[in-house]
């Protein structure tokens, strides 16, 4: 079971933000996917109590809480990766919350405030990690543990989605072709294995990409991929 944080709704504040930065929230997604400004997607990384823990991936869940508190207030509402691979149909205000990587501390901090704020998001999981601590060479990334298989079933269950952030988190471009194809379909039998479900969602590692490497995410059966260049959903015609 998720656990549950001691935030009671009675404690919810309004989150002070300059008038500037609460208009263009206000506007940012009034536009429809057709003129080049469709649902807006936030990525997140690791989670962490307190004022801080020294690394800049890491954000206070006092900080994550303001965040949704502010879309909330706002009148966005939530959707996940998965659902954007139609291409259409979004409401004005639609935002999708991610997750790269797949820390502990998402599930123990993120997922009950999600809940909470009857919110959605997706997670991309580096499957050869699952239960363990991540090894990719990343400044304190090796010091968390990353979701356990439980914890990701209940958090599909939860209606949380769970997606592929390849075996290892190699970057895509800087191996050989077999190797490309093994991160990605690999990842993707895992999850899918654990979940009982076809799994479509992908993340590029560090948002490193080339047509080969999209090529092969399409190839593996993937239907939709984020990679962490700014810009709008649908402004771009892939």
């Amino acid at each position: 079971m998720v656990t549950e944080l001691a935030y009671a709704p009675s404690a919810f504040v309004s989150v002070r933000i300059d008038p500037v930065s609460r208009r263009f929230l206000r506007n940012a997604g009034a536009l429809p996917v057709a003129m080049g400004k469709g649902p807006v997607v936030l990525m997140y990384h690791a989670l962490h109590r307190g004022a801080g823990d020294g690394w800049k991936w890491s954000l206070s869940v006092a900080k994550f809480r303001e965040h949704l508190e502010l879309l909330r207030e706002e009148g966005w509402t939530t959707l996940r990766v998965r659902d954007l691979a139609p291409g259409d149909g979004f409401t004005a205000k639609t935002a999708l919350i991610t997750f790269d990587d797949g820390y502990m501390d998402n599930y123990e901090l993120g997922v009950p405030l999600l809940e909470q704020f009857g919110m959605t998001a997706t997670w991309f999981i580096v499957t050869d990690c699952v239960g363990k601590h991540a090894t990719w060479d990343c400044e304190r990334s090796s010091k968390r543990r990353v979701i356990g298989g439980d914890q990701l079933v209940e958090m599909d269950r939860l209606g949380m989605e769970i997606g592929s952030h390849t075996r290892t988190h190699r970057d895509l471009m800087a191996i050989p072709d077999h190797m490309r194809v093994d991160e990605l379909v690999g990842s993707k039998m895992f999850l899918q294995d654990l979940l009982g479900k076809n799994v479509v969602s992908f993340a590029y590692p560090f948002g490193s990409h080339d047509d080969r490497v999209v090529s092969s995410v399409a190839s593996a059966g993937y239907k939709i991929a984020c990679t962490s260049n700014a810009g709008w959903f649908g402004s771009d015609p892939d």
